[in-house]
């Protein structure tokens, strides 16, 4: 009886910790990558402007670095949630504009910036595929001769990951070229 106490309960102790872990690795497994925001691989478009490019790392001016893709879209298209996650709003920043974070039971995080409109509550849980927003021109992306894009930004503890190194649907990385490929918006 003593070696029965002996091993149930330090189980019994350990199933409140381990009960939330296997529920987040279980919706990990089942959402390993990201779905696209808008579009998809078959017609996503990066923004390509007077003001640069949408590539990730693409640099922009005092020598920072681009971390995240924009994807070229009208005023008023539809933002989905590339992974279920619970949303948090953003403060309104100078560069990003109107912008919602989603944070997911993976550790990553994905931020949707320049949005014209937020259409889900802060804290509300999301699912993969879930309209979050429309796409705007709020923030840095309100000049006349930038044209109208999501900005979509993946991190993973606080690292930013370009979301076409095999992070989105489709856009396992080429061996020969070591990049998906890329369309730019015409000017």
């Amino acid at each position: 009886m003593t070696r029965l106490v002996a091993w149930l309960l330090p189980a019994a102790l350990l199933v409140p910790v381990v009960t939330p872990l296997w529920g987040r690795w279980q919706l990990a497994c089942r959402e390993p990558t990201f779905t696209w925001p808008i579009g998809g691989l078959s017609d996503y478009v990066l923004r390509a402007d007077a003001y640069g490019s949408g590539a990730f790392g693409s640099r922009r001016r005092g020598g920072r670095s681009h971390n995240g893709i924009d994807l070229a879209a009208p005023i008023g298209t539809p933002v989905r949630a590339a992974k279920s996650g619970t949303a948090r709003h953003g403060r309104q920043r100078d560069g990003m504009g109107t912008y919602l974070e989603v944070h997911h039971h993976d550790g990553s995080v994905a931020l949707y910036g320049h949005l014209s409109r937020m259409v889900v509550a802060d804290g509300q849980w999301v699912s993969r595929g879930q309209v979050i927003g429309l796409v705007g021109k709020s923030g840095n992306a309100r000049p006349r001769r930038i044209h109208p894009h999501l900005h979509f930004e993946l991190r993973l503890r606080g690292v930013p990951l370009d979301p076409l190194d095999g992070y989105l649907d489709g856009t396992e990385v080429s061996r020969s070229s070591g990049r998906p490929a890329a369309r730019s918006a015409k000017t």
